[in-house]
């Protein structure tokens, strides 16, 4: 009998003994079904279904049925409606098989048997049953490959694992298989063959050295089958890292004998760290440096780090420093910058007629002081200070000093006439006893794609430059009242002419100058409607909504899930993102008036995909950002993490619209410096997956 005629008897058979079972009421479902091992029937093999929870996917305590299957890898299994059920390891489990996961399916009339999970965890949650159902394990996929030193000679001591990384942010999340190499450094590694496409990561180390890492993409060729990849050869380290730095003062000045505190990190190849000691006793020599060495293994794991970190202070003799240093090859002396404390600030606040201004605030950090009779005052401080000096009738200045500073002249303006008002609810009624304030609205540029609040540099000692207000005064508050009993209030001792932030917390805020008259009452509800749609027929589609609703400078967020959206919300602004597995993600921003906003359709056009590969900077790099711009200007950022210097990692970007789609990369140090960026055009198709390579190698 040919191969194709017992399948399909088989399958007669299983269909048979279902029907001839089928359910009665409440009892349970005798579900027939075929097991596989490698795509063949697996003659007398054996799993384990355990019943889970189905909130928190935990197994429950004696909720178990064993599959067990014939000659022909065929069985019957008795399962109830109360499940989800995981499949299980049983007796004869193939080492290092791994279970294939059905999430496509089909979704026949009537009762069904639904696929849900990855990786080596399959669940099966039971609605119904109306197909068969089909386990099939997958034996392990052997890596080959050979590790050694810097000088070629096999690393006997060695290790090698393989790492799970399910995201796009390339986040090792466990070790899922692991070998120590042969006496001559060469491994086989059989790893589970869901690693397909890119998730996994290789790691390999020894006692003393540092690690080497590299990505691991399983493929299938033509026919199904599982490929292994080229034999890997990873090159180890010197190690331990040595960690070295300097100790200064603020003009470059070494500082000799002071002693370092160094909690110490280890980081591997996967970016994660784990805290190893408090090294003591390290003392600055005449040069002003110390040194001390990494130690060569970790707990985590039995490979050693890559590089070091360590959170170092300098407390001695009221001199205070810290850093965040990373230690390893390239990575320089780690620079700990001391700064005296307990110097002396004095000065005189005067008016703009130059007139003495007694009881004015000088607030320097927590401390706080009140001028004299002659306007005088006196505190101390750190090296470097920020201070705010604020006086009933003048509007608050805010300065940045270098100390010692003493004969500080520091004038205050007069302040602008206050803003004043009233605190409604929705119903026009007043509000009394509520807190309202003006706050500072700040400066900000755009930085390397960030924004951030320009400050003058550190003055020369004994002067002080201006700086924002709402740098020095927690949170930027210049004034806060409550209301009066009929809702008023009134704030003052503001700038003459700034741009100020009136809020009342949880009510309303809008922006005005000194001397406004305002009235603030919270923004009237609006019900928004809005429907996904096929872009190319206009069909309903089901989308994930996300929306944000800005009110009062605060952020909210809500979330649904259908074709419509229909909701009620409250605020002054919506942005609103509808997305779908291989859609184009729709982002839209409206102003919220009250009553209803109808968006009407919105139009989800088929997406397509960039396999990105990687090649990894030399520089000591943490991760890689990628953000695209589409043909009609839409953009988006992604984040990817993966193993450090020289290796190539693969993701995949989805959601991007059809058309000429620009790709910018940008590589993020260890030291928070960001290089690039590397730009890449890419011709992407709706429902085609592009191939896309970008180089990092070289920046710097």
């Amino acid at each position: 009998m040919s191969s194709s005629c017992r399948c399909v008897l088989r399958l007669v058979v299983v269909l048979v003994a279902f029907a001839a079972s089928a359910p009665a009421g409440d009892e349970p479902t005798r579900v027939p079904g075929e097991l596989l091992l490698d795509g063949r029937p697996w003659p007398g093999g054996r799993v384990r279904l355990v019943q889970v929870d189905r909130e928190t996917w935990k197994a429950r305590t004696g909720r178990e049925v064993e599959v067990v299957a014939d000659e022909d890898g065929a069985f019957v299994v008795a399962l109830d409606d109360r499940g989800p059920w995981r499949v299980h390891q049983a007796p004869g489990w193939p080492e290092g098989a791994s279970v294939r996961c059905q999430s496509d399916t089909p979704r026949a009339p009537g009762r069904l048997l639904f696929f849900v999970g990855s990786a080596d965890s399959c669940r099966v949650a039971l609605v119904g049953a109306s197909t068969p159902l089909v386990l099939e394990l997958v034996s392990p996929i052997p890596i080959e490959g050979v590790v050694v030193d810097e000088a070629g000679a096999p690393v006997p001591s060695a290790r090698v694992e393989a790492f799970d990384c399910p995201g796009l942010d390339r986040r090792p999340s466990r070790v899922v298989a692991a070998r120590p190499v042969a006496p001559d450094g060469r491994f086989v590694l059989p790893v589970p063959a869901w690693l397909v496409g890119g998730r996994g990561v290789l790691v390999a180390g020894a006692p003393g050295l540092a690690q080497a890492g590299a990505s691991l993409g399983l493929e299938r060729d033509e026919e199904g089958t599982f490929q292994s990849p080229a034999p890997v050869t990873f090159v180890l380290g010197a190690g331990p890292v040595a960690c070295e730095g300097v100790v200064q003062d603020l003009d470059g000045r070494p500082l000799v004998g002071v002693p370092v505190l160094a909690e110490l990190r280890l980081v591997d190849v996967c970016q994660r760290e784990e805290t190893v000691g408090l090294h003591l006793g390290l003392v600055s020599d005449v040069e002003g440096r110390f040194r001390f060495e990494a130690p060569g293994g970790s707990g985590w794991s039995s490979v050693g780090p890559t590089f070091a970190r360590a959170d170092l202070r300098v407390e001695a003799d009221g001199q205070g420093a810290w850093a965040d240093a990373a230690f390893g090859p390239g990575r320089g002396l780690a620079v700990l910058e001391v700064e005296r404390e307990g110097l002396p600030l004095e000065g005189v606040v005067l008016d703009a007629a130059g007139r003495p201004l007694p009881g004015a605030r000088v607030l320097v950090g927590r401390s706080e002081v009140r001028t004299d009779a002659a306007g005088r005052f006196a505190l101390t401080g750190r090296e470097r200070c920020d201070l705010a000096v604020l006086a009933a009738g003048h509007a608050p200045r805010a300065l940045r000093a270098r100390l010692p500073a003493q004969g500080l002249v520091l004038k205050l303006a007069a302040a602008g006439p206050p803003i004043t008002g009233y605190l409604l609810d929705a119903e026009g009624s007043p509000l009394a006893g509520k807190p309202v304030m003006a706050r500072a609205w700040p400066e900000y540029v755009l930085e390397g794609r960030r924004l951030i609040e320009p400050l003058p540099p550190w003055p020369e000692v004994g002067v002080a430059v201006e700086r924002p207000p709402a740098s020095a005064l927690p949170d930027g508050v210049m004034a806060q009242t409550l209301t009066r009993s009929d809702g008023s209030f009134a704030l003052g001792d503001l700038p003459p002419d700034a741009e100020l932030i009136v809020e009342a917390p949880d009510v309303a805020s809008t922006r005005a100058r000194s001397g406004a008259a305002l009235e603030l009452r919270p923004p009237p509800p609006t019900t928004v409607r809005a429907r996904a749609v096929r872009a190319e027929d206009g069909t309903p589609l089901p989308v994930h909504w996300s929306a944000g609703v800005v009110r009062n400078q605060r952020y909210g967020s809500l979330k649904s899930e259908g074709d419509q959206l229909e909701c009620e919300v409250v605020g002054t602004e919506l942005r609103l993102w509808s997305s779908a597995t291989g859609r184009v993600g729709a982002y839209r921003v409206v102003a919220l008036t009250g009553g209803t906003l109808d968006l009407g359709d919105v139009p989800l056009a088929v997406a397509g995909a960039a396999d990105l590969t990687v090649r990894w900077p030399e520089a000591p790099t943490r991760w890689v950002t990628v953000e695209w711009t589409g043909p009609s200007g839409e953009e988006r950022g992604d984040g990817i993490e993966g193993p450090g210097r020289g290796e190539v990692v693969a993701a995949r970007l989805d959601g991007l619209p059809p058309g000429e789609v620009e790709l910018r990369c940008w590589a993020h140090t260890v030291d928070d410096l960001r290089l690039g960026p590397v730009r890449l055009r890419v011709e992407v198709r709706a429902g085609v997956t592009t191939p896309a390579e970008v180089d990092l190698r070289g920046l710097r």
